[in-house]
């Protein structure tokens, strides 16, 4: 995105004020534009970059909050820094407590309004650069058909493919491949950017700093709580979905165990005890014997004496 030189306003009624700010502003490599009211403010063309008002208290007509309040009225976000020579702390509370960024008594220290200039017109830098990447989303998400935005507001909740199919009553290959188209034209790398992206569609915060008014293909996501969205802890390395549950601040795990081999069992060497197992080979009856020391030995049905050693028996 490319933008003009910053630039810094000042409306004062005094001349010598003025003219005394503009060297200032030039010293300190900042290009100004004075004027002697705000009629007269509002009749000029603005540039297209970061900006700054440098707004006296006392004006003729409209004075410096009166002013103020209309900007903010009309939802005009612009970083407003006051000077005056006659202000009190009701005044200056006032003008604080509607947004102005710095609120200075004539005479006043020239690095503390320069600073205060940097920091006006970096945040207003930033909210331009935020206001036009939203622009640019929007643009994005227009060129989603009815359907596509659809699916995306299910995508969103975190609902599977076969649950978006079974609401919409489709199928589920197509369930796919609406999804793939919404990716691709939101330009969305990964399910959780698709979610912030729709957080930053649906955030009156960003709508109240652009000045627009909610469009129509925006309200169905308006509507999905953030409960209920995908969050981006919920994917896993592979870009899968985990099965979790969001319930008004109850989270209900539900994972498969993963699959693998079974654990061996461990034999202990201490261990004495003897198990005998029994088996019919069609012969007759046998017995086997197995112990922590030997190995299995096949004995005859009924050939262990007390000790457990085989008795020989006649054949």
């Amino acid at each position: 995105m490319s933008e003009t030189k910053p630039t810094v306003f000042v409306v004062d009624d005094d001349s010598d004020v003025r003219e005394a700010l503009g060297t200032l502003l030039r010293s300190a490599g900042l290009e100004s534009r004075s004027f002697a009211s705000v009629p007269e403010f509002l009749k000029s063309q603005h540039p297209d970059g970061p900006t700054c008002l440098i707004l006296d208290v006392r004006l003729p007509g409209p004075s410096g909050l009166d002013f103020q309040r209309d900007l903010s009225a009309a939802n005009i976000q612009l970083p407003i820094i006051f000077i005056s020579a006659h202000a009190d702390i009701p005044m200056s509370v006032q003008a604080m407590k509607r947004g102005a960024l710095e609120f200075f008594t004539k005479p006043f220290r020239d690095q503390d309004l320069i600073d205060a200039l940097h920091l006006a017109l970096q945040r207003d830098r930033l909210r331009r650069e935020h206001e036009w990447q939203l622009a640019a989303l929007r643009e994005r998400f227009e060129l989603l058909t009815s359907r596509e935005r659809e699916v995306m507001g299910y995508v969103v909740k975190g609902c599977l493919n076969k649950q978006i199919a079974a609401d919409m009553s489709i199928a589920e290959s197509t369930v796919k491949v609406h999804r793939c188209q919404i990716m691709r034209k939101m330009m969305a790398p990964s399910l959780p950017d698709l979610a912030r992206m729709v957080d930053k569609l649906s955030d009156p915060g960003a709508r109240a700093s652009s000045g627009r008014q909610l469009p129509d293909w925006l309200n169905p996501l308006a509507s999905i709580q953030h409960s209920q969205r995908i969050l981006p802890q919920q994917i896993n390395r592979y870009g899968q979905q985990n099965n979790v549950l969001h319930e008004e601040g109850d989270i209900t795990h539900h994972r498969r165990k993963p699959a693998g081999r079974r654990r061996p069992a461990i034999r202990h060497e201490g261990d004495d005890r003897n198990r005998t197992d029994e088996r019919n080979d069609g012969a007759g009856s046998s017995q086997f014997l197995r112990t922590n020391n030997t190995d299995v030995r096949h004995i005859p049905a009924g050939g262990l004496d007390s000790s457990n050693r085989r008795v020989e028996t006649d054949s």
